[in-house]
């Protein structure tokens, strides 16, 4: 919808703005803001009580500015048009004095396989999803017991494409019970890639092959694994990521073999739809400890 400041404008005052606008957005969505003098002074202040409160100040600014490229790039938002002002130093008046908000979507574009007529469109702006996203980028350690249909594979696979696309010397491992099945996943995060405006902005060019993909640029990296330990005890990994964990026979070993990583700063994602007591479920509800419905 075009704003109401925007009537009286021409075709190309109108595009300006909208390309001033998603300019404005993609470099919110691509890029990690650096901290300001203000945080600086903080963080000087916190390493004078010691090098662990330095680093932990350090850490959440980060996670502060990381949520915010990350939701950008996932759910878009309202980009100030503060140029559209022609008259500065006057106050905002919608008559001679225009100024406006407009809303840029996201980046992150998913396919759906269901929908013949329009299968690339946009991750859904939900509040689950968002809260999921935010979650993913403050707590190291995650587990999400889901029902399909939810978008949480989907989710993930577009944070994995804005990670190995923005973020330098990532290696990001996404685990299945088979390679095969991993891989598949590696071919939705390559979808997202392949959706990013590569017409209008400069974008990283990705190489996929089997079981793999790899950003140069950022010297980055996305491997897909089979439920064997052995392939997440043979690599540091940023971050790994196994979907369907309820349904991997060898999930108590990948668990015990990652936990020393989560430790030392990595992340630890766990996704799946219920599969009855196993693995999974006594992890999140501490050995039956917490009531939790257990699936079939």
């Amino acid at each position: 919808m075009m704003p109401a400041s925007f009537k009286g404008l021409g075709p190309d005052q109108i595009e300006e703005l909208v390309d001033l606008a998603e300019l404005k957005a993609w470099v919110r969505a691509s890029e990690v803001q650096g901290y300001s003098d203000k945080e600086l002074e903080v963080i000087d202040k916190a390493e004078r009580q010691g090098p662990r409160a330095g680093k932990l100040v350090r850490e959440r600014l980060y996670r502060k500015y990381l949520w915010d490229a990350l939701r950008w790039y996932l759910f878009g938002g309202y980009v100030d048009l503060v140029g559209f002002q022609e008259k500065p130093n006057r106050a905002y008046d919608p008559e001679d004095n225009p100024w406006t908000k407009l809303w840029v979507p996201g980046w992150a574009r998913t396919k759906d396989e269901h929908d013949v007529t329009s299968p690339y469109k946009p991750l859904p702006d939900k509040d689950y999803l968002r809260l999921v996203a935010y979650t993913w980028v403050h707590e190291p350690l995650l587990a999400i017991p889901k029902s399909r249909q939810m978008m949480a594979t989907w989710l993930f696979c577009c944070i994995a494409s804005w990670m190995v696309s923005f973020q330098h010397a990532q290696l990001v491992g996404f685990v299945s019970k088979k390679e095969g099945d991993a891989d598949k996943l590696l071919e939705r995060v390559e979808v997202v890639l392949k959706g990013l405006p590569k017409d209008r902005f400069y974008v990283p060019q990705y190489k996929k092959k089997y079981a793999e993909l790899s950003v140069m640029e950022t010297d980055s990296t996305l491997m897909a694994l089979s439920e064997n330990p052995d392939g997440v005890r043979s690599h540091t990994f940023s971050w790994l990521f196994s979907d369907e964990v309820g349904f991997q026979e060898y999930a108590a070993e990948q668990i015990r073999a990652t936990m020393a990583s989560v430790k030392g700063g990595a992340r630890f994602t766990m996704v799946t739809t219920s599969n009855g007591e196993e693995t999974f479920h006594q992890t999140i509800s501490e050995g039956g400890r917490i009531p939790t419905p257990p699936g079939r």
